[in-house]
């Protein structure tokens, strides 16, 4: 907090976000984080990736272990070692110790469970911990993000707050009133908040399902049996948290049988390459790439040269639409559960306050403005609103 405002601190370069990536470096003996991690992995360098991590609390995956080099990590200590990393770049850059924190949390972890959703809260406070917080304490990320809209109204408003993020989308709706200082910032009514867990990351899953894997024999037949190529292997292969589990030597002699059954052999000696060379992340960071690119312009690149010489694609805007039709819809739904929980009609909803990297897709947004015509739609810091609402919270609960 600098004069009663929230600010970001650069704990990247000058960067005030840090890519949710690790990058373990099996010839340098050493971890990196953000965009160092990404770098590393590009170029080439002998290591294991990991990243979108926070969609496996409250899953059995959390504890799974993953091989690293000659060791194994359980995925709960790795989540550790980033929150860990996080906080002593902060007190490098505050010159100080941190001992207090609120975490943001999507509305919902774990989607029609409250049991395991509950579990994950208490999975990321016990690692929070372990990582050398003494004080943990929890908000909603939308109302994070309400809080600050709140302080840059001048009137009293009924907001819808929609944080479509990497991992969940959150929605909330908020009779705000003008925020005097950060001290007042509660002064806001919750009326209703629900969250879907699709993001940014299923948005990846799915165009890359729907373009890039039928180039690696995704849905080719094997033989005259009416049977194709195993699905599984390209859904784990286009889920960011599941790629590094597929690096085996028993799924490797898997393909290669499948191999003399296909009547594409070309597309499966591709996907034999990328389990041999370990190209899953390349291949959704490129896809995500594209997507982010499909944003702001209707046709897009997505360049797979790594896999073979030459192999690229062109997708539209039309091809992101159709490949993320239903995981949108959920959204949609999401938003209109919420106003209903309210016990609002959308012509209610005066201000609409979007954050996050989703809310960037125009089909979102034109949704957005055809459901809500009356709203006024104000869009927030993509990736810094929740931090600075967090920042205010918790200047609220512990200064």
């Amino acid at each position: 907090m600098d004069r009663g405002r929230p600010s970001l601190l650069p704990l990247e370069d000058s960067h005030t976000t840090v890519p949710t990536v690790l990058f373990f470096h099996f010839d340098e003996h050493r971890v990196c984080y953000g965009r160092e991690a990404i770098n590393e992995y590009v170029t080439g360098a002998d290591g294991r990736q990991m990243r979108s991590l926070k969609r496996i609390l409250g899953s059995e995956l959390l504890y799974e272990k993953t091989r690293l080099g000659k060791s194994s990590v359980a995925l709960a200590d790795v989540i550790g070692m980033f929150i860990r990393e996080l906080k002593q770049r902060a007190e490098n850059q505050v010159g100080d110790a941190i001992d207090n924190v609120v975490l943001g949390r999507p509305v919902k972890f774990v989607a029609n469970d409250p049991s395991a959703d509950a579990r994950a809260q208490q999975e990321l406070e016990a690692i929070t911990r372990r990582a050398g917080f003494r004080q943990v304490e929890f908000e909603f990320e939308p109302i994070a993000a309400a809080m600050v809209y709140q302080s840059q109204l001048r009137e009293d408003a009924i907001a819808l707050i929609v944080d479509a993020g990497g991992g969940t989308s959150d929605f909330s709706i908020v009779e705000l009133a003008p925020a005097i200082d950060a001290s007042a910032t509660r002064a806001s009514r919750i009326l209703a908040s629900h969250g879907v867990r699709i993001g940014g990351t299923d948005f990846d899953a799915a165009l890359a399902l729907s373009s890039v894997m039928p180039l690696l024999g995704y849905h080719a037949p094997l033989g005259r049996g009416g049977t194709v190529m195993p699905s599984w292997i390209y859904g784990d292969l286009t889920t960011w948290q599941k790629v590094n589990f597929l690096y085996t030597h028993s799924l490797s002699r898997m393909v290669a049988e499948l191999r003399e059954l296909c009547t594409a052999p070309h597309l499966v000696d591709r996907l034999a390459r990328v389990l041999r060379l370990r190209l899953g992340h390349y291949i959704l960071m490129a896809v995500e790439g594209a997507k982010i690119d499909l944003t702001s312009q209707a046709v897009a690149s997505c360049e797979l040269d790594a896999i073979e010489e030459n192999l690229r694609l062109s997708l539209t805007s039309a091809d992101l639409e159709n490949a993320i039709g239903r995981e949108m819809q959920d959204i949609f739904d999401g938003v209109s559960e919420t106003v209903r929980s309210a016990g609002l009609t959308p012509d209610r909803i005066e201000k609409i306050f979007t954050t996050g990297g989703s809310t960037a897709i125009p089909a979102i947004r034109e949704w957005i403005e055809a459901t809500f015509p009356l709203a006024r739609i104000v869009e927030g810091d993509r990736f810094g609103s929740v931090g600075m609402g967090l920042a205010l919270e918790a200047h609220r609960r512990f200064s």
